[in-house]
């Protein structure tokens, strides 16, 4: 919980929003991982936090979306800062 909680304080104080993002994914993943679970866990990620956020399907299925989007953009982030 500690570094969820680190993480959502530094994407709070970041100035770029790609370093948000980076910050704000660790800590969903922090959140909704079991510890030391690793490798591509996007589908996985994404049905939990929608499972957390909503009750229904239809906004289930949107979050879903949308955390996988953000899972794709952080993707292409640490792609190009790495290359």
């Amino acid at each position: 919980m500690a570094v969820a909680i680190r993480r959502l304080t530094y994407a709070y104080e970041r100035d770029k929003v790609e370093d948000k993002l980076v910050d704000l994914m660790v800590a969903f993943e922090v959140l909704f991982f079991k510890e030391g679970q690793v490798g591509e866990f996007r589908h996985e990620l994404s049905v939990r936090v929608a499972r957390f956020l909503a009750s229904e399907y239809g906004p289930r299925k949107k979050i879903t979306k949308d955390v996988n989007d953000l899972c794709e953009k952080r993707s292409s982030v640490m792609t190009r800062t790495l290359l």
